[in-house]
């Protein structure tokens, strides 16, 4: 979990890469909010991805089920959300390094709802079962 810097996520996605830095176990590593006029490397207005990687350990694992468990609630609701994979290639210099996961909305989609929900469900479902991994209050 890491602390992104104001200036640098579209306003759009803020809320959504946010809630998923607060996730033990993943990191965030790039987002797109949609563009009216997408520039390269921008997606266009009504989709948006927030990638990600997860730590390689049992916190990852975790994270991951319980990702995978919130977009599938999504999709058996008929929502626009998906769960990427994918592998930025292999070599012995970044084993263990290469697989990466994006969540992404289509077809309108408003990421705040995602980031409500997963917020929510963070509370209500991942602490209960995953309490030992919870950090001490500050």
């Amino acid at each position: 979990m890491e602390d992104i810097p104001d200036d640098t996520l579209d306003e759009r996605i803020r809320r959504l890469v946010d809630v998923l830095n607060q996730v033990p176990g993943v990191v965030t590593r790039g987002s797109c909010g949609g563009h009216p006029d997408p520039q390269p490397g921008q997606w266009p207005m009504g989709t948006c991805y927030v990638s990600f990687r997860i730590d390689p350990d049992e916190r990852g694992w975790y994270a991951l089920e319980f990702l995978t468990w919130a977009v599938g609630q999504y999709q058996r609701a008929g929502g626009p959300w998906g769960l990427r994979v994918w592998s930025a290639g292999l070599s012995p210099v970044t084993a263990g390094r290469c697989l990466f996961f994006a969540l992404i909305g289509t077809h309108g989609v408003n990421p705040d709802d995602l980031a409500e929900s997963i917020g929510e469900w963070l509370e209500t479902v991942f602490w209960p079962y995953y309490g030992s991994l919870k950090p001490p209050a500050a």
